[in-house]
């Protein structure tokens, strides 16, 4: 039996956004439900999309919404913090289902331990980076890398933060996204370097968890509730 306060970790790789938001829904019902203080991490990349939050409006896009069909993105309007983010592969969306009322925890406090894992993960990756106020996330010299923006429903959180580990440079420049540091990037770009994903992931999971106090994580391939789809998505270069 898995100890109550363990922090499950469900690895779905790439996955619809609308697919994930299933699958943060069943897990935020099941744990209002409960009374453990049990959390789960929902870790996975999308294809190519866009999905704007409480400070978002269609202003933040700079291209015509002509385009970004004929892209295939979607665009998705979400209950998160935050304004309007760019999905696609090579960036890293974090979904925290933490049952924070339970654990005393404030908005504030829960914000701060995300930031605290992104500047982790970016230090363990050799890239110096603070932690953005203004627009929640991580901020390097080359640009904000990691957006932050949650929600809690009944005392219990969803959504979370994304975190760009290598994005073209294109795709980030199809929305505005009132980052503080004016300019957007990735890791890779602060680093000069490639990066590998599995690395980048093992430490965002490993600092998550050290962040929001978990000291036990078990992880999870997959989830019951996804099925394998294929569809077309347009490819940045």
């Amino acid at each position: 039996m898995r100890p109550a306060s363990s922090l499950s970790v469900h690895l779905l790789g790439l996955v619809d956004f609308d697919a994930a938001l299933g699958v943060q829904r069943h897990l935020v019902s099941e744990t209002i439900a409960s009374q453990r203080q049990s959390a789960h991490l929902i870790l996975c990349e999308h294809p190519p999309g866009v999905s704007i939050g409480r400070e978002g409006s269609r202003a933040d896009l700079l291209v015509e919404e002509t385009e970004l069909r004929s892209r295939q993105m979607t665009i998705r309007w979400v209950p998160r913090g935050g304004a309007t983010w760019v999905h696609l592969p090579g960036q890293l969306a974090a979904y925290l289902v933490v049952p924070v009322g339970r654990r005393q925890q404030s908005a504030g406090a829960f914000r701060q331990a995300l930031l605290r894992a992104l500047q982790g993960t970016a230090a363990d990756q050799r890239v110096a980076a603070w932690r953005s106020e203004a627009s929640p996330g991580l901020a390097t010299r080359y640009g904000q890398v990691g957006f932050v923006g949650a929600a809690i429903r009944d005392g219990v959180s969803e959504f979370g933060c994304v975190l760009n580990v290598s994005t073209p440079p294109e795709a980030l420049e199809l929305i505005r996204w009132r980052s503080a540091e004016e300019r957007v990037s990735c890791l890779a770009a602060a680093r000069m370097r490639p990066l590998d994903m599995a690395g980048v992931r093992e430490s965002l999971i490993r600092r998550l968890a050290q962040a929001l106090d978990y000291s036990t994580y078990h992880l999870f391939t997959g989830h019951p509730l996804l099925t394998r789809t294929t569809r077309t998505a347009y490819v940045f270069r």
